[in-house]
């Protein structure tokens, strides 16, 4: 699980804002391997840990999610998906920062749910994350937490 845990670390250690990121180079391909070599429930459990541990501003955990979704770890489900949600919109203020992070974290939570929950909120154009009960309560549950 170190191992796993270390590599996850280098992974998500790259700014994929950065000119020098290649989206397409060895980053991607790593995380492919892990895909491969150890159980979604492991990975995940571990992205989990680093974006509540780690990410603590908003670009933190942007550019965290970015990654993620680059990895292609966003195609795979997720046993807590209003936790996670509620940790995003706890960090990112989606509706005072929407210019800068609003369409990706919008398609990015729905994305969540959608895989996880077997939903389609994709086609909703309607649906908002952020004024979902869950969501609400999630976001609720992390303040609740003091986390800062």
């Amino acid at each position: 699980m170190e191992n796993l845990k270390s590599k996850l670390e280098i992974l998500f250690n790259q700014n994929f804002f950065s000119d020098e990121f290649d989206p397409e180079g060895e980053f991607p391909e790593i995380a492919q391997e892990l895909l491969n070599s150890y159980s979604w429930k492991d990975i995940y459990s571990i992205c989990f840990e680093h974006f509540t541990n780690n990410c603590v501003t908003a670009d933190e955990l942007y550019n965290a999610l970015n990654l993620y979704y680059i990895y292609s770890f966003i195609e795979q489900p997720i046993p807590n998906p209003y936790e996670l949600i509620g940790y995003i919109l706890f960090r990112i203020d989606i509706e005072q920062d929407w210019d800068k992070y609003g369409e990706f974290i919008d398609t990015f939570t729905i994305s969540i749910l959608d895989k996880s929950l077997g939903s389609n909120l994709m086609t909703d154009g309607y649906y908002r994350t952020w004024e979902d009960p869950k969501t609400i309560d999630a976001i609720e549950l992390w303040k609740s937490k003091g986390v800062k």
